[in-house]
């Protein structure tokens, strides 16, 4: 069909890697959707058969990465059996030149032999993406955009989905953060631990701020509700002109935040519990500030002064010395403070994907 864009239709003999011929050499959009279909048939005689399916993107046709660190499809097939398995997701990659499928075959005992039919299209029907919301200037989701650093297991970017290119990364591999699969329902997480003095993960967010209000929203699981030393009280550098380090919390377990703001604001403890997982949410305009977790009331106060610092963070905030100690799987900031209709289709995602429980 002509909206196929990836495909491949051949049998397999044998385990191994398979790539496919065909490739897009268009540049793919910012908010692109796509979706696969894969058909695969096992032979007369074939054993079980394993299947992963994964899209890999590249720039030059020569490096190559995957485009979401699992597997976009993972099922099985067996003799005379057919299976159908579909997938969807957003954001291929920014100005992207090829895509190519890697399609992965074993079987427990024997020689895999299957019928494979894979198709990738654009998506018809993408769903809701934060992205599409008026004035996302950051949304970083831990299943879309992480590149793992060359021959490692931690992550050297975390690409910014807005468009707004905010991009996370860390150069230094101590301070790269980890991936982790399945931790909030399922979904995927980037780890940062704050366990060990002077290897503290951290990123760096490419440019700068200048909104005149600002909203975000983080959903996460920290290690600690009182950290045991100062240096793993962090969270993120998102806040101009307080004088001293912001906490989440801090050693006595209390959060004190500067979010958007020139005041770092004593927030007092979480009303929940942030070892499980939450959704921070934090409100700064030029005429008031607040705080929630999953929709219920931290904190606000009915004055505030807008204010962004000159280096973006996420992690902690590496000149003061204090890191975040956790995992984060999704984080959202917008130029206003949402409207009620926005919110709702924001935190209807959110709960669909994390089970938070959030109002």
């Amino acid at each position: 069909m002509s909206d196929v864009i990836v495909a491949f239709d051949d049998f397999i003999h044998g385990s191994g890697t398979f790539y496919t011929s065909s490739f897009f050499n268009t540049l793919l959009g910012e908010a692109d959707a796509y979706a696969i279909e894969a058909t695969a048939e096992g032979a007369d005689g074939s054993p079980t058969t394993s299947l992963a399916i994964q899209l890999e993107t590249s720039g030059d046709g020569r490096n190559w990465s995957n485009k979401n660190p699992t597997a976009e499809i993972s099922t099985s097939v067996t003799a005379n059996g057919k299976t159908v398995a579909t997938a969807s997701d957003m954001n291929v990659r920014p100005a992207v030149a090829l895509v190519r499928l890697r399609i992965d075959v074993s079987a427990v005992v024997g020689t895999p032999a299957l019928n494979l039919r894979v198709h990738v299209r654009p998506a018809r029907d993408s769903g809701f993406s934060p992205a599409r919301l008026h004035g996302c200037n950051l949304w970083l989701r831990a299943d879309i955009g992480v590149d793992f650093a060359p021959g490692s297991t931690t992550i050297g970017s975390w690409r910014d989905g807005s468009g707004a290119g905010h991009d996370a990364t860390q150069a230094t591999t101590v301070r790269q953060p980890a991936y982790n699969a399945t931790l909030i329902n399922g979904m995927p997480t980037v780890f940062f631990d704050a366990s060990s003095a002077g290897s503290e993960k951290i990123f760096s967010l490419a440019g700068s701020l200048s909104l005149t209000a600002g909203h975000a929203l983080l959903v996460g699981q920290s290690t600690s509700l009182t950290p045991p030393v100062a240096a793993r009280t962090g969270l993120w550098h998102l806040g101009g002109g307080s004088p001293s380090a912001t906490s989440f919390p801090f050693t006595d377990g209390l959060i004190n935040d500067d979010f958007g703001s020139s005041t770092r604001y004593a927030c007092g403890a979480p009303v929940v519990s942030i070892t499980t997982p939450y959704c921070y949410e934090v409100q700064a305009t030029s005429s008031s500030w607040a705080s929630f977790f999953n929709g219920a009331a931290q904190f606000s106060n009915p004055t505030n002064t807008v204010a962004w610092p000159g280096t973006l963070e996420l992690g902690g905030n590496l000149a003061a010395g204090v890191f975040f100690d956790g995992h984060l799987a999704e984080v959202l900031l917008f130029d206003h403070v949402l409207e009620s209709g926005e919110r709702n289709a924001l935190v209807a995602y959110l709960n669909q994907r994390y089970a938070l429980g959030m109002v």
